[in-house]
């Protein structure tokens, strides 16, 4: 049996900023220029929530997903509550990119 790798925060901090640019990244290429969005990160006790706002109407904000503690993706229920089961991993070696569409987290996890 293979040791379980052990993550640190500065692990998880760094995997979930490579994730949320590159979840950016492919937002804004299906989008027009009028309509591209910025994403933000807010931190809770538990959760990642995080936020996209679009860059031409800052007002205008939407939770894009969110991400636990041990770096599981999650679709929004609400804005202050994840859906129930995972969509991905920002550690996966994907960085996450399959877990998420341009307008949030996949719809069913397959």
């Amino acid at each position: 049996m293979a040791p379980e790798t052990t993550r640190t925060p500065a692990d998880f901090e760094s995997a979930l900023e490579a994730f949320v640019r590159l979840a950016e990244t492919n937002a804004n290429k299906e989008k027009s220029e009028l309509n591209q969005v910025t994403l933000t990160i807010e931190r809770g006790r538990r959760y990642c929530r995080v936020v996209s706002a679009y860059t031409k109407a800052s007002d205008q904000r939407s939770v894009f997903c969110f991400v636990d503690q041990d770096g599981t993706i999650l679709k929004a229920e609400s804005w202050k509550k994840p859906a129930k089961g995972a969509r991905g991993s920002i550690f996966n070696t994907d960085k996450g990119a399959g877990a998420v569409t341009a307008y949030g987290a996949i719809y069913f996890a397959r």
